[in-house]
């Protein structure tokens, strides 16, 4: 509601300067036309495009405005959330296109000597926008900006399981289960004190607020994503506002000097709620279950799944929730020069501090429902978050002549930042009733007291079943992360101009980079209760298990730091006290990186229609902190400008960048080649004609490492990655090449009359081995029934419109406009689920008027 006001407050203030300005008008008579221009000031004129109306005097103002309205068409046949998620223009009237400027004849206003309110898509495109700006000469500047953009994904291949068609039953998921529709809306505001001052005061604000309905997938929190069944999705709806405060000085009290001091107060708060709703299927007992997202055949998620019945022993949600409200508040404080003042040497810098925090004093995530692998039927996880942000930042920059052909250029940047953390967490789990067959989902959980679980034997259906895989029954704990960095880089470079026409550099970057990660499960209580078929040994699993288990359970036979109850009401359970770290989540990385480049360039421009550059980076690191950080870089960039005559110009350009990181454990090697070109005529007002054309070619690969069932024969393909969870690796290869044009011709056969024809297509090719590899022996482990989806497809874009300028004051427009996206893949793959075609092809039309004064 903030923006709302926000924006309501400008087209109050819009609407009281259109008061003020007509009771302006009825004291003065408005001269129009030919006496407009005459009495328009110099600006004004220089600036108005030939043929157009020069606006109306009021008073000491020039006034003009235009306004374009009308109506869209839109028609489409294909996926319709696809068609929103690249294009979004719906169907129905439009505020196109809207503007009022106000100029001071002599620059004595009023309240102001210019003003200019601009703005464009209301009325339901997905991006709107409205500018008001004032300025008073000699005392200020204001800036205020409204915008509002609507956000739609809906890709439904992303994360899809790809469910064959032989499950039972075969579930096609057939919409995103990553989909998100928000809006966000910005209000910014910017206010300049004495601009022509040797002082200046700056003043900010910002709002952002942003939210709206989404979908996520969950599994590995709960169940292990391996488990059939584990993996599904759930709905969730945030709303997040973020407020900005600044505040800044510039002082110029040396020649060619200035100094600027800001201070930022950026404030964050969100509004996060999720939960399953995805109940489809129905235990014997009628109540709904939530079977996942995921059914492989085989094995299926579990025997005859229905609908309506379903097998009470599956892997099921029965409820699943999580919320919170993060807050966070970050100040920062920034210094700023530039300076000329001493002769030949130019400088500029900036050094900024920032010290944060960010809670969460509410999380809590619950679950009931059916984990075969663990034996859980519910789980409570809450507690509080918080996290500091430490950044400082700084860069210093010089330019020293020595002579008029050459020059020392030096660069030199600092990096700092710390995001220490923690969550307090407190878990309850729950586990079964003995059942026949297993967990059943129709019963309630079993519980430890010494009338449904009495002792010593613990071996009452009615008690809480566990096995080796079992979870504690309740815990409490804290996650440490701890993330930071020092990265520093200084850039020095020789700059000459052998000639008027042809110059070159020669430059030395030297990089130094050290990261430190640290994360870490720590448990300072964990307490096991007994129960199962093998009675109170049963309690002994996780921290606490047994020492030798074919020693009988005793307290001699558990780790240092369990304690076996004897007496009071946890008779019979284990208690864990100390600090004890969870192995699954612990590391403690440290990268001492450094990195250098050599740098070397030319420019020329032989003739005044022919202009050339040329830019060479070639880098090299003794580390990498990640896998796909390169050791060893190469950076070519070409670029060339041809302008035969003035009205024509032909322009080119070639980067290239090709970078490794080839240890034995990564053998990672990527290249991404861009090569443009385009050309422009415009030999009179009447015709113009645009011609570009873009070719990519990216490629990469890097040894990944995958699970697979254990019955895979891996024998040679071992993962090469330490301490690597999974045993299969494979040499992963994306490669893709893509072809961009675009063209346009603008033709205005007589005065009156523009017309606007146009294409640009995006046509891209590209392929995996992740859709074909299979583990030795033929056993597949990852989907070979994937479609290509977004990897290979066509989309043409040809639009085309007519304007009727009618009077100097009024015009009529039609434009169309055509989206065509087609994957070039099957839509259907014979062994999947079917999941319905990707592609879509919309027209739009659009009929408007232009007023202009």
């Amino acid at each position: 509601m903030g923006v709302f006001r926000l924006a309501g407050s400008h087209l109050a203030a819009v609407l009281a300067l259109g008061g003020w300005l007509a009771g302006t008008a009825a004291a003065q008579q408005p001269q129009v036309g030919a006496q407009s221009k005459a009495a328009a000031s110099d600006q004004t004129q220089a600036s108005e495009p030939s043929g157009t109306p020069s606006g109306i005097n009021i008073g000491n103002y020039n006034v003009q405005s235009s306004i374009e309205a009308g109506w869209r068409y839109s028609d489409f046949t294909g996926n319709q959330a696809n068609y929103d998620t690249f294009v979004n223009l719906q169907q129905g009237a439009r505020l196109l296109d809207f503007s009022l400027d106000v100029h001071s004849l002599n620059h004595n206003g009023g309240l102001f000597d210019q003003l200019s309110v601009t703005g464009f898509g209301f009325g339901g495109d997905p991006n709107d926008v409205a500018r008001l700006r004032m300025s008073k000469n000699n005392w200020y500047n204001f800036d205020a900006t409204y915008r509002r953009d609507k956000y739609f994904f809906g890709y439904n291949l992303l994360a899809n399981p790809l469910n064959p068609a032989s499950s039972i039953p075969a579930v096609p998921v057939t919409f995103a289960l990553h989909l998100f529709d928000y809006t966000r809306q910005m209000a910014d505001f910017r206010l300049l004190l004495l601009p022509q001052a040797r002082f200046h005061l700056r003043l900010g604000y910002n709002h952002i607020l942003e939210g709206g309905p989404s979908f996520s997938t969950i599994g590995a929190s709960i169940t292990p994503v391996s488990e059939p069944g584990a993996d599904t999705f759930f709905t969730q709806s945030y709303r997040t506002s973020t407020d900005i405060y600044s505040a800044g000085l510039d002082f110029n009290f040396l020649p060619r000097t200035t100094f600027s001091y800001d201070q930022v107060v950026q404030r964050f708060k969100q509004e996060l709620a999720a939960a399953d709703r995805n109940f489809a299927y129905q235990l014997s007992n009628g109540a709904p279950v939530d079977l996942g997202v995921v059914f492989n055949a085989p094995p299926t998620p579990c025997a005859h799944p229905g609908p309506p019945a379903n097998n009470n022993f599956c892997n099921g949600y029965l409820s699943y929730t999580r919320g919170g409200k993060p807050r966070g508040t970050m100040p920062t404080e920034r210094f700023t020069f530039k300076s000329s003042y001493f002769r030949n040497l130019t400088m500029a810098g900036q050094i900024s501090y920032s010290s944060g925090t960010d809670t969460v004093g509410d999380l809590l995530e619950t679950w009931t429902g059916n984990a075969t692998r663990t034996l859980a039927q519910g789980t409570t996880d809450g507690g509080r978050a918080k996290a500091k942000r430490v950044l400082v930042d700084g860069d210093w920059a010089a330019v020293y002549d020595v002579t008029s052909k050459f020059r020392i250029a030096d660069t030199f940047n600092e990096n700092d930042f710390r995001l220490p953390g923690f969550y307090n967490l407190a878990v309850t789990n729950l586990f079964p009733q003995f059942s026949a067959g297993g967990p059943n989902m129709t019963l309630p959980p079993g519980q430890f007291n010494p009338t449904s679980c009495p002792g010593p034997s613990f071996t009452a259906p009615t008690c809480p079943q566990h096995n080796g895989s079992s979870s504690p029954d309740a815990a409490n704990g804290s996650r440490l992360r701890y993330l930071g960095q020092k990265l520093r880089t200084n850039t020095f470079q020789l700059e000459y101009d052998f000639k008027p026409s042809f110059g070159a550099r020669l430059g030395f970057r030297y990089l130094k980079r050290k990261v430190y990660d640290f994360d870490a499960l720590l448990y300072n209580q964990e307490i096991f209760y007994p129960g199962g078929k093998t009675g109170a040994a049963a309690a002994a699993r996780g921290d606490c298990a047994l020492v030798d288990p074919t020693l009988p359970f005793s307290q001699a036979n558990l780790p240092d730091g369990c304690v076996l109850q004897t007496s009071g009401p946890l008779a019979g359970a284990i208690i864990f006290s100390g600090l004890t770290p969870d192995s699954d989540t612990q590391h403690n990385l440290m990268a001492n990186i450094n990195g250098y480049s050599g740098l070397f360039g030319l420019w020329a421009h032989p003739s005044k229609s022919f202009r050339t550059e040329f830019d060479l980076e070639l880098f090299s690191a003794d580390q990498s902190y990640t896998r796909i950080t390169p050791r060893q870089l190469q950076r070519y960039f070409v670029h060339a400008t041809y302008t035969p005559v003035g009205w024509a110009q032909v322009d080119s350009s070639i980067s290239i960048i090709e970078n490794r990181d080839n240890v034995v454990e990564v053998q990672d090697k990527e290249h991404n080649r861009n090569y443009n070109f385009s050309t422009t005529l415009i030999p009179n007002e009447r015709f113009a004609f645009d011609l570009a054309y873009s070719y990519s070619d990216i490629f990469t690969q890097a040894v990944d490492c995958f699970a697979v069932s254990p019955s895979a024969p891996f024998g040679a393909n071992s993962c090469p990655i330490a301490d690597s969870p999974v045993s299969l690796g494979a040499l992963s290869v994306y490669q893709d090449t893509g072809h961009f044009a675009n063209a346009d011709i603008m033709w205005k056969p007589v005065k009156q009359i523009t017309f606007n024809l146009g294409y640009a297509g995006n046509f891209v090719r590209g392929s995996t081995n992740f859709l074909s590899l299979t583990a030795p022996g033929g056993i597949p482990f990852l989907n070979a029934r994937t479609p290509y989806g977004p990897l290979r497809f066509n989309y043409h874009r040809p639009y085309v419109s007519l304007t009727w300028a009618m009077t100097d004051h009024l015009a009529y427009r039609a434009a169309w406009g055509y989206y065509g996206y087609d994957e070039r893949s099957p839509a259907d793959p014979a062994t999947l689920a079917p999941l319905g075609t990707q592609n879509f092809n919309g027209n739009n039309m659009t009929l408007s008027a232009r007023y202009t004064f």
